[in-house]
């Protein structure tokens, strides 16, 4: 399949148990150095925060029953001017190579950054590598 090719995205959703075996293959797809599902499942799984992955910490493009995209935030504990909070760090954006420019990344950006999702962090931060600046 190629990004020329009819498919569309049926959906962008957050993470829904099950959801591991598709992020995991995507990862291996995009990554060439990426740690494998244990390092994966010790991030967001085993946060001691907790997992929030369906809680709006972990979003996936889903087409046809595949995941095509996939961003996943980390949870933290801080204090935010002076009051608990909750922040988040995203850690991974992958968009499958097959389905790459076609706005996958940002439609799930405008999921992720909705008031009503957003509201329950304080604040986000990442650390974007070079790939990211490129248009």
């Amino acid at each position: 399949m190629s990004a020329s090719s009819s498919t569309s995205i049926s959906i962008v959703r957050p993470y829904r148990e099950g959801d591991e075996i598709g992020i995991d293959a995507l990862l291996k797809a995009c990554f060439p150095r990426y740690r494998g599902f244990e390092y994966w499942k010790w991030i967001h799984k085993n946060n001691p925060v907790g997992f929030s992955g369906d809680k709006g910490d972990i979003w996936v493009a889903d087409a046809n029953g595949k995941i095509v995209g996939y961003y996943g935030r980390i949870r933290y504990k801080v204090k935010f001017f002076g009051r608990d909070a909750f922040a988040t760090q995203g850690t991974q954006i992958a968009t499958h190579p097959d389905f790459r420019r076609q706005g996958i990344a940002l439609k799930i950006f405008a999921s992720v950054f909705a008031p009503h999702i957003f509201k329950q962090i304080g604040f986000s931060f990442g650390y974007p590598n070079h790939a990211s600046y490129l248009v």
